[in-house]
């Protein structure tokens, strides 16, 4: 994930898109859309998810008769309270989100995964403004990799293609595995630009002669010399047949729902297996009928790379997602688990059960960074009546365990840091593949991670987050008001030595956004030296040295 975008979402009537980094520091006044961004970024992900669970085959199987078929409805909606974050959001309807001094009757989100954006159009459910669920009036899906949109319309019960390159030339033919058997590595190496997509007329042209004088020459190789001369001929067809289809530098096609004979993302009624090979049997009957357009939607590499997309997305939606809001923290000694709303006691069993041992490397995590945070050097975690409560104790490494406190008799600036750090330590352990190149990376979003802190351990934070994002490749989206931790951000910019902008921009990991009073927030930038490459608004991370200089001046009066 890679950027986040809304337009007529709470206080943003205009369209604001978010170009994130690998931590970000959302700063701002209060009410200045920080929180905004957050809740749009877990409305779209929780919403994509459920959309594409539901675009599986089940409705295809109750319509499999023609005159069902014709009548097929598909008309999702957007959820705006999802149960899993209802709690966190505090949203609840449409009219609680969209912008109050809109004039439209509609909310725009948009979420972009690499080279892939989906955006959702959401509108005013007018049957009941109180429901927690709103009728989505499309799904636009631009990937900017293959120069394709694909917008399907739940008005029209209909989906637009737009292809503005031939994706038959992009993404057809083996030709690598094909001539792996007939060429030496070294070889292949050297042919494989001429080998891969896209293809062109010149490459197939190379390939044909490739071919005559590496496989073409022995008589057993004939069945795949006659491979290779089909795949071109098949490329060189389509190819031919979609230059005469565009129009200007681009071809469409409208599409209804119930007229698709393969996988489009976010249609129900149209995946599975064995709708793709009950579809297979109704394009037979259907081939001969067909009009050059219809033929070439439906030709084997438009429907492989709808195939590719669709895979892309649901491993996209699926990003892990995890969400730190500000919470209260309390002195007490028995954290129960029958407390759903306290986070604390909730946290705490989760660490518990994460089953995370002793010297693993959460735990040498945890110990490392309480250390730093001046809080022990050394806790235990103990559960009380078969784990119906639990008990949190802290001390050091050679302390008499008789001696150990409770962490409730800590300050409450401990006790959020000791939240903080069994949080994180978990979550390190649930994506530890993640950090090793499996899957997609992670994204923490946190909320004031400062609460209870003294300033120089505010600062901190900026290094616990830079160290886990360097280790374990998790990323952050944080929300905060602590200058500390910005200054030290900056700080640590500097020590990284870049010699040009370019080489900041590449290793830098930090993006502070500044979401001012009134406007459109911004990345502050940084240069080489972690100085700002833009400014704050007066009143803003200056306060505290404007205070200093009217005691000065004060003083001097004296």
């Amino acid at each position: 994930m890679r950027q986040i975008g809304f337009k007529n979402f709470r206080r943003f009537a205009n369209h604001l898109t978010i170009d994130f980094g690998n931590i970000n520091l959302l700063v701002g006044g209060n009410n200045s859309g920080k929180s905004t961004v957050v809740k749009a970024l877990l409305l779209i992900t929780e919403n994509l998810r459920a959309l594409y669970r539901d675009s599986d085959f089940e409705m295809f199987l109750e319509d499999r008769d023609e005159d069902s078929k014709k009548t097929r409805q598909y008309h999702p909606e957007f959820n705006f309270a999802p149960n899993i974050l209802h709690n966190a959001l505090h949203i609840g309807t449409f009219e609680r989100a969209i912008n109050v001094v809109s004039s439209d009757d509609y909310i725009i989100f948009s979420v972009s995964y690499g080279k892939i954006n989906i955006a959702v159009e959401v509108v005013r459910n007018n049957n009941d403004k109180n429901l927690p669920t709103s009728p989505i009036k499309k799904i636009i899906i631009t990937d900017t990799f293959e120069d394709s949109v694909i917008t399907v319309n739940y008005i029209e019960q209909s989906v637009n293609f737009t292809f503005k390159k031939c994706i038959v030339s992009e993404m057809s033919g083996d030709f690598i595995t094909l001539f792996s058997r007939f060429l030496s590595s070294k070889e292949l190496e050297g042919e494989k630009e001429i080998l891969s997509a896209p293809y062109t007329k010149s490459k197939l042209d190379s390939i044909l002669k490739l071919a005559e004088s590496k496989i073409s020459g022995n008589p057993r190789n004939k069945s795949v010399s006659n491979r290779v001369k089909d795949e071109i001929n098949r490329i060189s067809k389509n190819m031919e047949l979609y230059d005469r289809l565009k129009s200007s530098e681009e071809f469409q096609i409208d599409i209804p729902f119930k007229d698709l004979l393969f996988h489009v993302p976010f249609v129900k009624g149209n995946r599975g297996s064995f709708y793709y090979f009950y579809m297979q049997e109704k394009m037979q009957e259907k081939k001969e009928k067909w009009d050059e357009k219809t033929q070439y939607l439906n030709s084997d590499p438009i429907i492989e790379y709808m195939r590719r997309l669709s895979r892309k997305i649901e491993r996209s939606v699926e990003t892990p997602l995890e969400y730190l809001y500000a919470h209260a923290v309390n002195q007490n000694t028995l954290y129960r688990i029958n407390s759903q709303n306290d986070y604390m006691s909730n946290t705490i069993q989760e660490f518990f059960c994460a089953n995370i041992k002793k010297n693993s490397d959460e735990d040498k995590f945890i110990r490392r960074w309480m250390g730093e945070f001046n809080i022990a050097s050394n806790y235990e975690v103990q559960p009380v009546a078969g784990c119906e409560a639990y008990t949190v104790r802290i001390g050091d490494e050679n302390t008499n365990s008789k001696k150990w406190l409770n962490l409730a008799e800590k300050g409450m600036g401990s006790i959020q840091m000791m939240v903080l750090l069994f949080k994180i330590a978990t979550l390190i352990k649930k994506y530890k593949s993640y950090s090793q190149g499996v899957g997609l990376r992670p994204i923490i979003l946190i909320e004031e991670p400062e609460q209870n802190l003294h300033p120089s351990l505010q600062s901190k934070l900026a290094d616990l987050f830079f160290e886990i994002n360097e280790k374990y490749k998790i990323r952050f989206i944080v929300e905060t008001h602590s200058e500390y931790l910005i200054r030290r951000a900056q700080v640590l910019v500097g020590d990284m030595v870049c010699m040009t902008q370019d080489e900041t921009d590449e290793k830098n990991p930090f993006k502070v956004f500044y979401f001012p009073e009134n406007g459109v927030p911004y990345d502050m930038g940084m240069a080489p030296t972690g100085k700002f490459l833009n400014n704050f608004d007066e009143g803003f991370f200056d306060v505290a040295a404007k205070l200093n200089m009217e005691v000065i001046r004060r003083e001097r009066k004296k």
